[in-house]
């Protein structure tokens, strides 16, 4: 077991010299290299949130939950009939991808705050969480009428339940506001981005001109 922990802290200070050793620019690419990275990683997650959304399941009662739909879910019409049963899974599926997005949103705010102000650098690091937050926006709005349908199906579910469904439509109102903000932010960033490329072209051209 000793000998173990000498072999590990042996390997941690080896790499704690060999990362001293390099330069910061080294330490900037190796940053954005990992923020890419990551952000590759996030969109994995997202595929599992459209999944879950994207899933038709079918109850005893014949309801059945849309497919990959940006519309407004409507309720079911005529004699189909709403049990208890349908309204408590359809609580849990959407604690599960609220859960999920909130987790996705929380990195992906974490990596916005690494990559910083645009420099000659970080350009298409500040595109992929662009394109990325686009995604993520597209897919709330899948997912956000599922929590509508909740606010009909009350009824069905009992004080605790019903608080959980206010806090899911008190959340989805404010994420929709974060995610346009953050939206806005890196389309500003990624416009700074594009001056700064263009105005390094322009230096280039007149250099070798």
């Amino acid at each position: 077991m000793q000998i173990q922990k000498n072999k590990q802290f042996l390997e941690a200070v080896a790499a704690a010299a060999w990362d001293f050793g390099k330069t910061a620019d080294q330490r900037r690419q190796e940053s954005l290299k990992r923020i890419s990275s990551e952000v590759q990683e996030l969109r994995q997650q997202l595929k599992r949130v459209k999944l879950d959304c994207g899933d038709t399941e079918s109850h005893g009662s014949g309801i059945s939950y849309p497919k990959e739909n940006t519309q407004p879910v409507k309720e079911p019409q005529g004699d189909v009939k709403v049990t208890q049963q349908d309204a408590e899974h359809l609580l849990q599926s959407c604690e599960e991808q609220h859960s999920l997005c909130q987790a996705i949103y929380h990195a992906l705010i974490k990596l916005i705050g690494e990559v910083g102000q645009p420099r000659d650098d970080n350009f298409m690091c500040i595109k992929q969480l662009c394109d990325f937050t686009k995604e993520l926006k597209d897919q709330e709005r899948t997912f956000f009428p599922k929590i509508e349908m909740l606010h009909s199906r009350k009824k069905h579910l009992d004080e605790q339940q019903v608080a959980q469904v206010e806090k899911l439509e008190k959340w989805s109102r404010a994420q929709t506001e974060q995610v346009e903000g953050v939206e806005k932010l890196l389309l500003s960033l990624l416009s700074q981005g594009k001056i700064i490329e263009r105005n390094q072209v322009s230096l280039r051209i007149y250099s070798f001109g």
